[in-house]
């Protein structure tokens, strides 16, 4: 990456060293992210990544395994065969079919929530809203509609609405699922658009309408063992599609750490680590005992303080990649400490000096339906400039004359390293105007203001 010069990572003192494999799933851009900082690590001697992507593929101590992230049955046997000393699990959809529950029962360590955590905190968006109201963490008032719902209600609960108003779909929909209208009308024929086209999660459908919040959107990170909890570097996502926030909603275009919240509002830090506890607490005193993994919070920092805009059950994408990416602190031994239940002996991460800017790169057609399989160049030339490092997301390679190729909706991460946020983003700018692949696009407002 550039002249930024990243030495592999020792362990805290006092930590024994044990040579460890660990496996890591998923295919995207926080998972080349991930897998990296892992293969840093003094403790780590293989990473095997399930299904990988073609920039994991060529890191060094890195192995990919071909084989669906949800394939739940497959990654059980690899587990078997393998034996990694660890599983860190990405992507939400194993998480809420219960893959770190099986993994568990099967005696493997895992860095992933239990499927009744994950459930609540992402997988149905209507459990999460009534485990905060019971646990008393402060959010946007929502209702539930269902597909089974009289159309009547539905409008007639819009019309009551103040603007503008949030749809979101309550299963998962790896951040896309979420449009904000500015007038009724609008709002009425979305919501008819959401409900046609959202894939059915176990059978279901179902929509919730809630009430907008003013604010700064920020997010943090919650590493825990369900009883001791580590804080990361607070970020911010950029999910519209297009600059000056338009365009539909995305899994995420780009991202910053740190987040200006911190320094700006030090009055929010408490508030923040208190709606992590009292989430854990109560997944606790419910009997929900498998929270061995990452919290994510989506928060707004509204003029009243921090509100919840929503959880997730594992770490975000793109943030992972700046969060992550400043990080100093060895990141085997936190998401070991908190898959074993022994966080409370891991030292609180430490952090560069310095901010880091990610833009997307993203197929055409994205967020909708993008259009892949073509060539992507220039990512070498990329990583060769001062303070840029490239992280891959939707990669692969094609058999036929080996070239790489898109395969994904996010294809390319470049990130921009800086003491200063502005040059970090004219890095990462740098770093992406470098990347070509037919119909290619990417935010250029990312971390401007």
């Amino acid at each position: 990456m550039g002249a930024r010069v990243v030495l592999p990572i020792t362990a805290s003192k006092g930590v024994t060293q044990v040579m460890s494999t660990v496996m890591v799933v998923g295919s995207d851009g926080r998972t080349h992210r991930i897998a990296r900082s892992l293969r840093r690590s003094s403790g780590v001697n293989k990473v095997l990544v399930v299904p990988g992507n073609a920039g994991t593929a060529e890191e060094e101590k890195c192995e990919n395994r071909p084989m669906k992230a949800d394939d739940l049955d497959g990654i059980s046997r690899l587990a078997s065969t393998e034996k990694p000393d660890l599983v860190v699990v990405c992507p939400e959809i194993p998480l809420v079919r219960g893959i770190g529950d099986r993994l568990r029962g099967e005696g493997r360590r895992v860095f992933g929530l239990g499927r009744r955590a994950a459930m609540i905190t992402e997988g149905s968006k209507e459990d999460c809203k009534r485990a905060m109201e019971r646990w008393g963490v402060p959010t946007a008032k929502a209702r539930l509609f269902t597909a089974s719902s009289p159309t009547t209600d539905l409008t007639e609960h819009l019309r009551s609405c103040q603007l503008p108003i949030v749809l979101k779909w309550v299963y998962p929909a790896a951040g896309k699922g979420v449009r904000i209208c500015s007038t009724v009308s609008e709002a009425i024929v979305v919501a008819g658009e959401m409900f046609a086209s959202m894939p059915p999660f176990e059978g279901q459908r179902a929509l919730l309408v809630e009430e907008f919040m003013e604010g700064f959107e920020f997010s943090v990170f919650c590493f825990t063992d369900g009883k001791t909890i580590r804080l990361l570097r607070w970020g911010r996502d950029y999910k519209r599609a297009y600059d000056d926030d338009r365009g539909f909603m995305t899994g995420g275009v780009g991202a910053q750490c740190p987040s200006e919240m911190f320094s700006t509002r030090p009055e929010l830090e408490g508030q923040v680590r208190d709606i992590f506890e009292r989430m854990i607490r109560g997944l606790h005193d419910e009997g929900i005992d498998q929270v061995q993994g990452c919290l994510y919070g989506g928060f707004m920092a509204t003029p009243t303080g921090a509100k919840i805009v929503e959880f997730n059950c594992r770490p975000g994408d793109p943030e992972t990649q700046v969060i992550l990416g400043t990080m100093t602190a060895d990141l085997f031994p936190l998401l070991d400490g908190a898959a074993v239940g022994d966080l409370a002996s891991v030292p609180e991460p430490t952090w560069r000096n310095e901010h880091a800017v990610c833009i997307v790169i993203c197929a055409p057609g994205y967020p909708e339906k993008a259009h892949v399989g073509e060539v992507v160049l220039g990512l070498s030339a990329a990583e060769r400039l001062k303070g840029v490092e490239v992280l891959e997301a939707g990669t692969g390679i094609r058999e036929s004359d080996r070239a790489r190729v898109s395969v994904g909706g996010r294809i390319v991460n470049i990130i921009g390293y800086d003491e200063h946020r502005y040059v970090a983003r004219e890095r990462a700018m740098a770093g992406a105007a470098l990347i070509a692949s037919p119909g290619s696009w990417f935010r250029h407002d990312i971390a401007l203001n």
